[in-house]
């Protein structure tokens, strides 16, 4: 982790705090219950997971960008 709490590229942000990883069931990508952005270490972008966390929505070059398309997309498809 980084000094802003982000996980370094590449790295589950789990294993620093001591507990295991959870996948989704299509596999392979990292979970934060609390947090449906992240950022994919495959392919270095962001993505956020919708709101059933069935589907993940991007690919995003930032952090920023993802999380400002997650607003957005509650705006529009969730409702107000």
């Amino acid at each position: 982790m980084d000094e802003n709490g982000m996980p370094a590229p590449g790295k589950c942000p789990h294993h620093g705090k001591g507990t295991e990883c959870k996948v989704t069931p299509r596999g392979g990508h990292h979970i934060d219950e609390a947090d449906p952005v992240h950022l994919e270490p495959a392919d270095q972008k962001w993505y956020f997971w919708d709101e059933t966390w069935a589907d993940r929505l991007g690919p995003y070059d930032t952090e920023v960008e993802a999380r400002a398309k997650l607003v957005q997309y509650c705006k529009e498809v969730l409702g107000p």
